[in-house]
């Protein structure tokens, strides 16, 4: 059996508390300091190193690092009280991480919460963030693969760069043909490599970085009690996303768009066909992603039938963008909203009865329809603009919006106990199929529900 094991060790210290009082409230703070030492190790038994099971042998790998951090956070109240500015508080904080393999990192974090009026809040925040790679990531272990790919330096090849001036300088002659299995020159591509390539993680990872913005509002009308109504924008972007590499990827950059860097890790055999890879992790991706979140809650004045309250969310995406790149490398931007999993709008409508001891709970559960490529399907069924996937430009498909309805109705007992009893997805909705097997290779998404699923619940306080 394979030995595998991730450990950390932390010592931590921190204080808080109120530092002055100042004329419109107290000026708090929070500072600390953490040293942390991160460690892992993957181990694959002596017949898995050997590959004998699948002809797939996969490596061990280990390693380590270590980061001191300090951290400060003012909380100060600057206006309280006051015409237009029932409160004016500004949050900033900072924090230092120092890493044995990364270096020193500054990143900071401002907020404000303004109330103009004893109905209305007014808040938003600006910060930085950072991430280091996990040992997993960095020292999670390496397998290898056979893997299909298009070698540029290839005569009949579309787009070949056959002659040019890294594929000279690689040691390919100018009428090369790609080797497949066997040494067989290929006659199709993509065409399955007759060597093994490695893949997994990647201890030249670097920290990805990230810049997040949000501005709220939240109402509570005077004049209708129990009533709260919540409004917030968020965009985020992540830089130096870790993704996995592709064999295709860094023989374009290599060889078409001359990156050098990129070509480090290729290994040629005299006859000019590729012995060696690796194609891991790699900090290759960019993303953004904007939307809003809308919260509406409602807590009716109490009625003879007992107490009604209700609670809908909803968030809207209105970006979900990643950079990626086509085949002559130049940058695209990908919009996923609608693809599984990311809904353009997602919403939860629940409405909860309480009456003496007994209780009751009403959900809709609503998801906007998705899209997925239907290249293999016959005409008529694409009703959507292209999108890039896969290397291509590809035709897309919509599926309808789904809602789920769940319910339960409960019981409080004397003896400190709740019995409940409901079922998810009352009335069993299914919904649609998609060609493009978004869910191990099963065509549903796997976040729906599977049929209608009835439970019995006790819970018991002491």
């Amino acid at each position: 059996m394979p030995d595998a094991f991730t450990k950390t060790t932390s010592f931590t210290a921190d204080l808080a508390g109120s530092i002055m009082t100042l004329p419109a409230g107290d000026l708090g703070f929070a500072i600390g300091v953490e040293h942390r030492e991160e460690e892992g190790r993957f181990v694959p038994d002596a017949f898995m190193q050997s590959g004998e099971y699948t002809g797939l042998g996969q490596t061990t790998t280990n390693g380590k690092y270590e980061l001191d951090e300090v951290y400060l956070e003012l909380n100060i109240p600057v206006l309280a009280d006051m015409a237009f500015a029932k409160e004016l508080t500004v949050n900033v904080a900072g924090r230092y991480s120092d890493y044995s393999n990364f270096g020193g990192t500054m990143n900071g974090k401002f907020g404000v919460t303004w109330r103009p009026l004893d109905e209305l809040l007014v808040r938003g925040t600006y910060a930085q963030g950072f991430r280091a790679p996990s040992v997993d990531n960095m020292y999670g272990g390496l397998g290898s693969s056979f893997e299909k790919y298009t070698d540029p330096c290839s005569v009949g090849v579309a787009g070949s760069v056959a002659g040019n001036a890294a594929c000279t300088a690689a040691g390919v002659a100018p009428d090369y043909k790609q080797l497949g299995q066997g040494l067989i020159p290929c006659t199709t591509w993509p065409c399955a490599t007759p060597d093994q390539f490695i893949s997994g993680s990647n201890p030249n990872l670097k920290p990805e970085t990230s810049t997040s913005k949000t501005v709220g509002l939240v109402w509570s009308p005077r004049w209708v009690q129990g009533l709260d109504i919540s409004l917030d924008w968020y965009n985020y972007q992540i830089n130096d996303m870790i993704i996995s590499d592709s064999v295709d990827r860094i023989l374009r950059d290599c060889y078409v768009l001359g990156n050098s860097s990129r070509c480090a890790g290729i290994v040629r055999a005299a006859d000019g066909h590729i012995t060696e890879m690796f194609y891991g992790l790699a900090n290759l991706g960019q993303m953004e992603t904007e939307g809003y979140d809308l919260g509406v809650k409602y807590r009716l004045p109490e009625l003879a039938i007992g107490q009604i309250s209700l609670d809908w969310q909803t968030t809207y995406t209105a970006k979900y963008d990643e950079v990626g790149q086509n085949k002559a490398g130049d940058k695209i931007i990908i919009g996923n909203v609608g693809s599984p999993g990311i809904f353009r709008v997602r919403s939860n409508l629940g409405v909860n009865w309480e009456y003496g001891s007994f209780g009751a709970t009403y959900t809709a559960r609503y998801y906007s329809g998705m899209k997925e490529g239907c290249v293999s399907l016959a005409d008529g069924w694409c009703d959507l603009s292209d999108r890039y996937a896969n290397g291509e430009w590809e035709p897309l498909r919509s599926t309808g919006s789904n809602t789920f309805h769940d319910l339960q109705v409960n019981y409080k007992a004397p003896w400190n106990a709740t019995i409940a009893l409901g079922a998810n997805n009352v009335f069993n909705h299914r919904g649609s199929l998609q060609y493009s097997a978004p869910n191990s290779d099963f065509a549903y998404y796997g976040g729906f529900d599977i049929g209608r699923f009835i439970y019995m619940k006790y819970t018991q306080r002491f």
